[in-house]
């Protein structure tokens, strides 16, 4: 597709610096064979133009440990409170 996802149009409320962020994008076009290495930290978006394999390492150092985290004291806390559900997705049985 062509389209971005809903959360990266330029109104959202969850990104309210992305059109000035926008002025320095970089856009790379990775061929078969290539690699593509993305330094810690570096806010980054991919778009698979077709089938691809991903494989990604989401390294935690100095640069990013506090904002690490807190992102998974946050989403414990999410699971926390959420209801139980199968692994499998189906409603759990009354």
């Amino acid at each position: 597709g062509t389209a971005l996802a809903p959360h990266f149009d330029d109104d959202h409320w969850m990104f309210p610096a992305l059109p000035r962020a926008r002025r320095h994008v970089a856009t790379v076009t990775q061929s078969a064979g290539e690699a593509v290495f993305v330094p810690s930290g570096w806010l980054h978006t991919v778009e698979n133009t077709a089938d691809a394999l991903s494989v990604n390492c989401n390294w935690i150092d100095g640069t990013n440990v506090a904002r690490c985290w807190a992102g998974a004291e946050a989403e414990a806390r999410g699971a926390a409170a959420a209801p139980a559900t199968p692994a499998d997705g189906t409603d759990a049985p009354n």
